[in-house]
């Protein structure tokens, strides 16, 4: 039995095997626990068998390390880490089996009290190396032999799968992990059975696009298209798209890097993105970064732009001159329909509006040590973007107690290059 707690993201996953007994001819099925896999964060997943670090550049996945650590000395447990402790206070009084399966004797992660750090141990390194698309494509060791090929079909059935170990790499079609359990991706937001080509729960964005089916991958383009999480950047409408590609030209010369999907979907090409990337300045590179990393995030906004008053439904008035954006996070009790056909669902604040009045955002100026900003409406669009949806909402990079101009860090960029004054935050609410 596959077993699975879902706490806003996967915190573990334990396999449950069944054994056979007879007594005075009465038999019984009984299930024990086999192996617990606790995810104590992106970097760093264990096992009883050991545990594995991951390397990113970026959202992308580029290397595994196996069985070494960095954690305090060597022989240290691997428990002390401050991640994997974080981990297990989320998971505690979660961890109960079904009333039909039978209590292990002991704690499902007491092989932590025994895995320790290998610190000193000889690098077990495996290399990913992405297609076009970024899923895992070779897979490479040390010394730079390939381990494992591999190609898929354009809806993740496996293709070509060719090793030269035993080693199997976990992370494969869209680089998720593939349970060896199931054979189900785990996307962070839901699975995917490349198998069946389809979902195994509903788009929680499929309100948005009803003409298409909740359970389908990538709106039934995977040639073109990849979903890394089930969840996007959404655009209201033409009229913000418009207004998102002015922002791009003003701060990068060109919006060809980004495009979008049937159902508004803001996407990332990947191609000319890299083009786009070598060529600019250190203010420039930081708001691409970002900006891609809103795009490849676990949690969905949905951006209005107008050059008029956009309708405020958090305080039922429009945002004017005065108050050019507004990040808004979904705590309604009922549905609430705005003007521009946008639907807003009962929500648990998994979900975030943004709502940007392009003439109020051209003609604000904010405080600055020298004075005044100057108007600049595109790092308008950064600030609500990356500064408050990315960071505050998203990463949690800013709080309330953040510096005020910690606040306004992709503001600023965005400002500074543009040759204006940075925003030094203090009229920052």
């Amino acid at each position: 039995m596959f077993k699975i707690k879902n706490i806003g993201e996967r915190n573990y996953k334990s396999t449950w095997t069944g054994n056979w007994s007879s007594i005075n001819g009465t038999g019984t099925i009984y299930y024990v626990p086999e192996n617990a896999t606790l995810y104590a964060s992106p970097y760093l997943v264990i096992t009883p068998q050991g545990y594995t670090k991951h390397y990113y550049a970026e959202a992308e996945r580029t290397t595994s390390q196996l069985g070494k650590g960095r954690f305090v000395d060597v022989g240290t447990p691997v428990k002390s880490e401050s991640l994997v402790q974080v981990k297990l206070q989320a998971v505690t009084g979660n961890v109960d089996p079904p009333a039909t399966l039978t209590a292990p004797a002991t704690p499902y992660f007491s092989y932590l009290d025994t895995l320790t750090n290998q610190q000193n141990a000889a690098s077990t390194l495996y290399f990913y190396h992405p297609d076009h698309l970024g899923f895992a494509s070779w897979i490479t060791y040390t010394d730079g032999e390939a381990v494992q090929h591999l190609h898929y079909l354009p809806w993740g059935e496996d293709y070509v799968n060719q090793r030269t170990t035993d080693f199997s790499a976990r992370y494969t079609f869209s680089a998720k992990e593939r349970d060896s359990e199931t054979g189900l991706s785990y996307f962070g937001s839901r699975y995917y059975s490349s198998d069946l080509s389809i979902w195994l729960s509903v788009d929680p964005m499929s309100d948005k696009y009803p003409s298409l089916s909740p359970y389908v991958y990538c709106a039934d383009n995977p040639i073109k298209l990849v979903d890394p999480n089930g969840e996007r950047i959404f655009v209201a409408n033409d009229n913000t798209k418009q207004y998102i590609s002015k922002y791009l030209i003003d701060q990068f010369g060109t919006d060809d890097f980004i495009r979008y999907s049937h159902n508004n979907k803001l996407l990332i090409n990947h191609k000319q993105y890299r083009r786009v990337f070598k060529s600019t300045n250190e203010y420039q590179k930081t708001l691409l970064r970002g900006l891609k990393s809103a795009c490849r995030n676990s949690s969905s906004a949905t951006v209005e732009i107008d050059n008029e008053q956009v309708f405020d439904y958090k305080r039922s008035i429009p945002i004017n001159n005065d108050d050019c954006g507004i990040l808004y996070y979904i705590d309604v009790e009922e549905h609430v329909e705005l003007e521009s056909g946008i639907t807003i669902p009962t929500g648990t604040g998994r979900d975030c509006f943004i709502f940007i009045n392009n003439e109020g955002a051209e003609s604000t100026t904010m405080s600055s040590e020298e004075g005044e900003t100057g108007k600049s409406a595109s790092s308008v669009f950064f600030h609500e973007l990356l500064d408050e949806f990315l960071n505050y909402y998203v990463k949690g990079k800013t709080t309330d107690s953040s510096s005020q101009v910690e606040k306004v860090f992709y503001q600023n960029n965005a400002l500074q290059n543009k040759g204006l004054p940075p925003r030094d935050g203090r009229d920052h609410q």
